[in-house]
């Protein structure tokens, strides 16, 4: 199960941006995020805790710089190698992973819906079985495919020449002729996935949405 952090944490040299993903240890007991009292323990990668300005956002972030863990350490004959920290944490500090398989029976609150959503809330977001609640993955689907014809609408498009796959464009299997996201389409991808991603995490879920376009 995967998560990712609310807001920058510092533990001595580590700097870990929010916005980071990481991986929870202890799956929790139970279906929902952001309940009082959960406790988790998440695993985050050295490097997934670089601080580069992550999907060209242009976010400035600390220039600190986490001091040689990635080298490789000899112990004897073996060598070895730091990969990342373990850290226990609060629920409230992470935005947990709507996709995961766990959470597929999850239900929302009409209020946290409707914070998602808006005061009207839309016919084909499914209410849960044997729950006053709606289905979480209901409101995702709405929200993918309201983000998929923004997408095919908004986002600019680059069409494949044969000299583009040979430098490494698109994705296995493309042809000329194929339509990618433009440098342009990509930071206009990103911004409204963003806006997406916020929208669900008023929730406490997070989620990795797709816009329709298929990613390697």
């Amino acid at each position: 199960m995967n998560c990712i952090t609310k807001e920058d944490m510092k533990f001595g040299e580590y700097f870990i941006p929010a916005r980071t993903k990481a991986r929870v240890i202890n799956t929790p007991q139970y279906h929902e995020a952001g309940i009082p009292g959960l406790q988790l323990l998440i695993a985050i990668t050295l490097f997934d805790m670089q601080l580069e300005a992550k999907r060209m956002t242009g976010v400035p972030m600390s220039k600190t710089r986490i001091n040689n863990e990635l080298e490789k350490t000899c112990f004897g004959d073996t060598r070895s190698q730091m990969q990342g920290i373990v850290i226990y944490t609060h629920g409230d500090k992470v935005f947990l992973d709507a996709g995961d398989e766990f959470y597929s029976r999850s239900t929302l609150s009409k209020w946290h819906v409707q914070k998602i959503v808006g005061e009207v809330i839309p016919e084909n977001i499914a209410k849960a079985e044997y729950s006053s609640g709606y289905s979480l993955e209901s409101v995702i689907e709405y929200l993918e495919n309201e983000f998929t014809e923004w997408v095919g609408e908004n986002c600019d498009l680059k069409i494949l020449t044969e000299e583009d796959i040979e430098n490494g464009e698109g994705i296995d299997g493309s042809d000329p002729g194929d339509s990618v996201l433009s440098e342009i389409g990509l930071l206009q991808f990103y911004e409204k996935q963003l806006e997406y991603q916020q929208r669900l995490e008023t929730s406490g879920f997070t989620y990795d949405f797709k816009g329709g376009l298929i990613w390697e």
